[in-house]
């Protein structure tokens, strides 16, 4: 970590649109195999038609085109139409990327491309708060004092199984809450999105996570029956 941040500074710097320095264009799929993306479900028609609606909406490539630095043995990967993102490579492995509103992810070991599927750490500096995913949970910590909700993973399956790796959703696919902090609160049913707590008279009150604000209570019939139900 202490290397990545002067590396990433020299990065900042020597990538930005004024800079002469020697680049090479490539894709950010180079560092990965067809067989491997075509297992993952990202067919070269499938990366075709990504390439072709992230155009249409952003008027950028999403694969091709990027312009890659060498420095200090990384790679360093900036398109030239989305200059305030970047990506580093380490050894034909993605370490992590630069998103706008220094919105930084963090990917597992041996990550050849950026996707939610291999995304370890997702962290948004300005509000503050961050995601860390396993394999089979999402840990998610608003203002980062502690773990506020945990989520079940819910991967993409059959012919969607291509939207696990596809980078349209910033985050590995999830439903069902599994573990909740609710403030003061003793939570120990789950239903949903929703987090059942204990009110008075041992009744379940539901309660809703909300990504600025934290967990609120819900006021909805539907979901306290469910909450109460035996």
């Amino acid at each position: 970590m202490k290397k990545l941040i002067p590396i990433l500074l020299v990065a900042l710097t020597a990538c930005s649109s004024n800079n002469n320095q020697d680049y090479e264009v490539i894709s950010l799929l180079d560092y990965t195999t067809v067989e491997d993306l075509d297992h993952k479900g990202l067919t070269p028609n499938r990366i075709d038609e990504i390439n072709k609606t992230v155009n249409a909406f952003y008027d950028y490539n999403r694969y091709d085109g990027y312009h890659k630095y060498q420095i200090n043995g990384f790679d360093v990967l900036v398109h030239p139409k989305k200059p305030n993102d970047l990506y580093l490579f380490k050894d034909g492995n993605l370490l992590l990327d630069v998103a706008e509103n220094n919105v930084t992810r963090l990917y597992r070991k041996n990550t050849k491309f950026p996707n939610p599927s291999d995304l370890a750490v997702y962290f948004e500096y300005y509000t503050p708060s961050v995601f860390v995913a396993d394999n089979k949970q999402i840990y998610y910590d608003l203002n980062l004092d502690g773990v506020d909700v945990t989520y079940k993973k819910k991967p993409f399956t059959g012919n969607e199984k291509y939207v696990n790796y596809a980078d349209l959703l910033p985050l590995p696919n999830y439903r069902n809450v599994i573990q909740a902090n609710v403030p003061n609160k003793q939570c120990n049913k789950y239903f949903g999105q929703f987090a059942c707590c204990i009110e008075y008279h041992k009744t379940y009150q539901p309660y809703e996570f909300d990504y600025d604000k934290g967990w609120k209570k819900f006021e909805g019939e539907k979901a306290y029956k469910a909450c109460n139900s035996d």
